[in-house]
């Protein structure tokens, strides 16, 4: 029976309608999905009889109670309900309350028992954004993941759809473990993320998310390229050199580790940053490497007006317009000679 805006089963009319002799008939054709849904109306409606009648149906009782096995890590029991073939366990989400519960010894059973990718996706995600490194670690065995697939949309009837995404699959585990700080499953992605300009990315997100630990860990590989980085094309002032990046967000510890990797150009870029935003710190940090110069115009340099990425004011003239001496002190052997000619002309004038 159908309205404008859903279908009910032939076992939801029965109940719809207090026809308990119709609801015992029907109980046994019934799928075990559409005797949750019938009880659930019985129960919301208060037709006790009814809800006494699905609620004792041996297939609902079985496939609950490989579900509950599953929650608990039951692994005995798991199998001798899924060789029940009263079970229903297309309909139960036993795969899902496996990953969830963090039970690694019944995971290569809910992988070889899964058909879907979809759902496979959804677990491996699961298990990263929570850190479940050894969870992640089995499903990533599998060869049948595909860790950059075409995404898909499955319904439970069988079709399938492609559908456009702003993520692909290996960028969205990396968010996630990224966005929820786990440092432990940085080598597993490392070893699954093909590609310098991946494993860049994945660098760069980090560094955006001011994540430091998982930056850290990620620097660790030695195959790691510094690439140019634009998350928000709307704000261009949030990308730009990795190095820049991490003066905006404040990463102390990652700008020594950063600066090796750096070209010159991307290293006085994050000095004018830095100073021009007063991050003491992080420009007495970015001076000590010795390939730091004051050019005269960081607009100029590269393509960083494109982004928004320049300095509208040299090194030394701000610190001389702020009256910081300190800061003065240790920019004039970072500068060229024509340019402290300038700044003193200034100064006098």
């Amino acid at each position: 029976a159908c309205d404008r805006n859903s279908c009910e089963t032939a076992l939801e009319w029965a109940v719809s309608n207090n026809n308990l002799n119709l609801v015992q008939l029907l109980l046994s054709k019934t799928k075990v999905e559409y005797k949750t849904r019938a009880l659930d109306k019985a129960k919301k409606s208060s037709k006790e009889d009814i809800v006494k009648e699905i609620s004792r149906d041996p297939a609902l009782i079985k496939s609950n109670a490989l579900l509950e096995a599953a929650k608990n890590g039951n692994e005995d029991k798991v199998k001798q309900l899924l060789n029940d073939p009263e079970v229903d366990s297309d309909w139960i989400p036993w795969q899902a309350a496996i990953i969830e519960n963090n039970h690694l010894n019944l995971v290569q059973l809910a992988i070889n028992k899964t058909e879907r990718k979809v759902d496979m996706s959804n677990y491996l995600q699961f298990a990263v954004r929570n850190g479940l490194e050894e969870i992640a670690r089995e499903i990533l065995k599998d060869p049948d993941i595909d860790y950059d697939p075409d995404y898909q949309f499955c319904n439970r009837n069988g079709g399938c759809e492609k559908y456009q995404i702003s993520y692909r699959t290996w960028q969205i585990l990396w968010r996630l473990a990224i966005e929820n700080n786990h440092p432990n499953l940085v080598q597993l992605l490392l070893n699954k993320t093909e590609g310098d300009d991946r494993k860049s990315w994945a660098l760069n997100y980090a560094v955006w998310k001011g994540a430091e630990e998982m930056a850290k860990e990620i620097l660790k590989d030695p195959e790691i390229d510094l690439q140019l980085f634009e998350p928000d094309r709307d704000n261009p002032n949030t990308g730009g050199p990795t190095l820049k990046i991490a003066v905006d967000t404040n990463l102390l510890n990652v700008i020594p580790l950063l600066l090796p990797k750096t070209e010159k150009s991307h290293k006085s870029l994050a000095l004018c940053v830095a100073v021009k935003d007063n991050k003491e710190e992080i420009y007495r940090e970015i001076l000590k490497d010795p390939e730091v110069e004051i050019p005269v115009n960081y607009g100029t340099y590269g393509n960083f007006n494109d982004y928004g990425l320049f300095c509208k004011i040299e090194a030394l003239d701000w610190a001389v317009s702020n009256d910081n001496l300190n800061l003065v002190k240790l920019l004039l052997p970072k500068t060229k000679v024509e340019y402290k000619n300038k700044t003193l002309n200034k100064v006098e004038q």
